[in-house]
């Protein structure tokens, strides 16, 4: 591959910068659900919104530690497609502002919302796969590895898309139970807690796949890191 111009550090730097924006603002609004400290000793309603706080910062920090070893090895190039891989990392910071601010208010039975705003993060994931492929036009041989890791990235976004829709029609499926039927399942669900819901219980389990469907991601973009990261 011929050496191409690079963008100037200072484009690097400002998606550093929007990253730090976007955690600290999740750190403001989100600061009466940890503290004081006492607030720990909330089981289990201050245990489910830290829970559910968590899912969005382990996306964004897993997300930035990946995009800095990425942006090492293959920075931006001073054309189109550097200029398009750009403008789609200001899309995902959105989302990733869009995530934190589901969950950072006070406690509410829809948290579900997050898991629809990992759909659009995932597919943008998977165009920043290709516009790095089209930026630095790999030979034959990196180009069919590239081809597929963005075959895996498209299978990771297929399995968020499921776990959104699933959780979703669970949630709205909850609602129309019968009332008897409404009532033992919130008896079952609610630990005897004043303001426990059945949909929290339901978030928590969507959440717990939600970390094995991240990390695993995140898991295999490390194991492929000899052409991308």
């Amino acid at each position: 591959m011929a050496e191409s111009k690079t963008q100037n550090e200072f484009v690097k730097q400002a998606i550093n910068g929007i990253f730090l924006i976007v955690l600290s603002f999740g750190l403001v609004s989100s600061a009466n659900i940890v503290m004081p400290l006492s607030n720990f000793l909330n089981f289990p309603i201050n245990w489910y919104q830290i829970f559910m706080l968590s899912i969005p910062y382990t996306v964004i920090v897993t997300s930035w530690m990946g995009f800095m070893a990425s942006v090492k090895k293959h920075p931006y190039l001073v054309g189109m497609w550097g200029n398009a891989r750009f403008i789609v990392d200001l899309f995902i910071l959105f989302f990733y502002y869009l995530l934190l601010n589901v969950v950072s208010d006070e406690i509410l039975s829809n948290d579900y919302e997050l898991f629809f705003f990992l759909i659009p993060i995932f597919l943008l994931y998977l165009i920043w796969d290709m516009f790095k492929a089209k930026e630095y036009n790999f030979d034959p041989v990196d180009n069919k590895k590239i081809k597929e890791r963005s075959k895996t990235t498209a299978y990771f976004f297929f399995a968020v898309v499921v776990l959104t829709v699933s959780s979703i029609i669970i949630t709205l499926w909850s609602f129309q139970l019968s009332w008897d039927t409404q009532l033992y399942w919130i008896e079952f669900t609610k630990w005897n807690v004043s303001g426990w819901t059945p949909q929290m219980t339901l978030n928590i389990i969507f959440g717990i796949i939600t970390y094995v469907l991240v990390i695993g991601f995140r898991r295999t973009k490390a194991s492929e890191k000899e052409i991308f990261d």
